[in-house]
């Protein structure tokens, strides 16, 4: 009952957003975006310096904070094939030009194509989730 209560008002409030302006430039509203990963996807991440996006061109992002078990939940929807991902965290910084979009969930955002680190976005924080 409270997730759907929460959901609710996450709803809610997007709509509040989108119909006062909100655009495409979330990443100038928020100062980081987390990307929540699993442990292979971190250490491939890392290598890499890019986040890969889904098989329809999207990075997935949240200007929340949450620890892995609310992560499950939040993002992944309670999704068992999902059950590993956040772990672990990239914060990131987008720079300026490089805009997210509004995502298909109120606590979401997307970056279109592949997230380079150093060229679309800076790392803040990356490792193990600290939320616990």
């Amino acid at each position: 009952m409270k997730r759907r209560i929460i959901y609710f008002f996450s709803a809610l409030l997007l709509v509040v957003l989108i119909f006062n302006g909100f655009d495409k430039s979330l990443a100038q509203q928020t100062p980081t975006l987390q990307h929540y990963t699993d442990v292979a996807g971190f250490q491939s991440i890392q290598k890499s310096q890019i986040i890969l996006p889904d098989s329809k061109g999207r990075v997935f992002l949240t200007p929340e904070h949450y620890s892995q078990a609310e992560a499950f939940y939040a993002l992944f929807i309670g999704n068992p094939v999902y059950k590993d991902k956040g772990t672990h965290l990239f914060m990131l910084k987008m720079k300026p030009g490089f805009n997210v979009r509004p995502g298909t969930q109120p606590n979401e955002v997307i970056f279109d194509g592949t997230l380079r680190f150093g060229k679309h976005a800076d790392v803040v924080f990356a490792g193990p989730n600290p939320q616990k």
